[in-house]
This record gives structure tokens, C-alpha cells and sequence, in this order.
């Protein structure tokens, strides 16, 4: 399958977009642990 540089263009922000939110939330997991570990 032939891809064209406008698809592989596509591909690679929508991959970046993904792993941004994966970021976001994983840090806002980490913070929500880390407090949870400080009150106990």
C-alpha cells in the first residue's frame, strides 16, 4: 500500500495528539497517588 506524505503527515499528529493526552492523564495519576500517599 502506497501511503502519501499528506497520510503520513496525518498519521504522525494524530500519534502525537494520542500520547499527549496519555501524558496529561498519567501525570494527573501520578498527583492524585502522591497526595494520596502524603495524607496517609
Amino acid at each position: 500500500m502506497n501511503c502519501t506524505e499528506a497520510y503520513k503527515e496525518h498519521i504522525e499528529y494524530t500519534f502525537n495528539a494520542f500520547c499527549r493526552v496519555v501524558i496529561y492523564y498519567a501525570a494527573i495519576n501520578a498527583w492524585r497517588d502522591r497526595d494520596k500517599r502524603r495524607l496517609t
